[in-house]
């Protein structure tokens, strides 16, 4: 019965850690989503967080569905259109502090994170080989706000883009616990 029970205030730790997050990269997008930062990089942040929103409030109930596969594919999908919107913007793509060099560097960490996310997405049974993918995306994401092309302003936005994967990740990890535990439990 404690185990259980250190097992349940783990699992609701873990979900207060993605709601706080998920309001702090929410906080993070407003106030740093300032007039140079292109408008359809605005847009998408805010959709990769009401993405999560939704999937936190309500997909997460529906055992065994493909709506987490598909946060997790639109998710890499967010983070090229991101990569996207900021080249085609000029007065964006070169900021103020870092050489125009490292846009290169930050056009190969986002579509690295895109494409490992993507196969995430495609194999999500898989969890063992996944908690590494898991962390390689953040690395990555971390890294893309180090060498960001523009300046604080975009490195907080980018910072947006790390917090928000460490929740899909969270609630990756809670779904596959709870469905496993819920499958052990039918059989």
């Amino acid at each position: 019965m404690e185990k259980e029970n250190n097992k349940s205030k783990g699992i609701s730790a873990l979900i207060w850690a993605a709601i706080f997050l998920t309001l702090f990269g929410i906080v993070i997008a407003i106030i740093y989503a300032g007039a140079r930062l292109p408008a359809l990089r605005k847009l998408l942040v805010f959709v990769g967080y009401a993405m999560v929103i939704f999937y936190g409030a309500y997909g997460y109930k529906q055992p065994h569905g493909n709506l987490l596969r598909y946060v997790v594919v639109i998710f890499a999908f967010l983070l090229v259109m991101e990569n996207y919107s900021t080249a085609i913007n000029a007065d964006f793509s070169v900021g103020n502090n870092s050489p125009e060099n490292y846009r290169g560097i930050e056009i190969l960490l986002t579509s690295s994170a895109a494409v490992t996310a993507s196969y995430i997405g495609g194999r999500l049974n898989k969890f063992k080989k996944n908690q590494g993918l898991f962390a390689f995306v953040l690395v990555l994401l971390i890294l893309r706000c180090l060498f960001s092309s523009a300046d604080e302003e975009a490195m907080f936005v980018e910072l947006g883009d790390a917090i928000l994967w460490v929740v899909i990740a969270i609630s990756y990890f809670l779904r596959y616990t709870l469905h496993k535990e819920a499958a052990s439990e039918v059989l």
